[in-house]
């Protein structure tokens, strides 16, 4: 799923275009969280 998203968000959440992120319902509610790679570089 493609999910876009404003620059101002992405910059307040410390992400980038292309940055994966989980998607989950909670309480009808949609949460998007980033998932950071475990061993980056």
């Amino acid at each position: 799923m493609i999910v876009e998203l404003p620059p101002d968000i992405l910059k307040e959440l410390s992400l980038a275009v292309g940055d994966k992120l989980s998607i989950e319902i909670v309480d009808s509610v949609i949460v998007l969280r980033p998932i950071r790679d475990p061993n980056p570089g």
